[in-house]
């Protein structure tokens, strides 16, 4: 007779963090992280950036599944992949710091987890202004999400774009 596994018990989140942690452009922060998703079919986990001097951009396999998925849309009005990559590195994934996204992505929306690839403590980022590379663990939230929307995908991935 099989029984169900015993339920999980997760770390507690550090609510201190919600303190003085801000994240602009909020709407676009969270389409990215949905692009990010969907043009990697979904996993569980993904290292989604590379070092570039003092910053990060996109690594270079998110970079070729972004423009896959997305540029029959992007080009349809006039963008370049260029012109997108250029908005993607902009974006608050990649200029905040680690502690604002996980505000965001683990406190409020419970969409994911958010850490360094490496095992630095997640106030490296607090000064000097240095970004590291960085690695995003989804949750079940993202699937509830995703079944939601994805009733039409075209029309899904024009919102996320927008």
């Amino acid at each position: 007779m099989l029984r169900p596994d015993n339920r999980v018990k997760y770390p507690e989140v550090d609510l201190k963090l919600g303190i003085k942690s801000s994240l602009p452009s909020v709407k676009a922060t969270l389409g990215l992280l949905m692009m990010f998703w969907r043009a990697s079919n979904n996993p569980d986990e993904l290292a989604y950036s590379k070092e570039a001097g003092n910053s990060i951009e996109v690594s270079d396999e998110l970079r070729t599944k972004l423009i896959e998925k997305y540029h029959p849309i992007y080009s349809s009005i006039g963008i370049s992949d260029e012109q997108f990559l250029e908005r993607v590195n902009n974006n608050q994934l990649f200029k905040s710091q680690l502690e604002s996204l996980i505000v965001a992505f683990e406190l409020i929306w419970r969409v994911a987890k958010i850490k360094f690839d490496n095992n630095m403590p997640a106030s490296s980022e607090r000064t000097g202004g240095k970004r590291y590379p960085k690695t995003l663990l989804f949750t079940k939230n993202m699937d509830i999400l995703d079944t939601v929307l994805s009733s039409d995908d075209e029309q899904y991935s024009k919102v996320l774009l927008s």
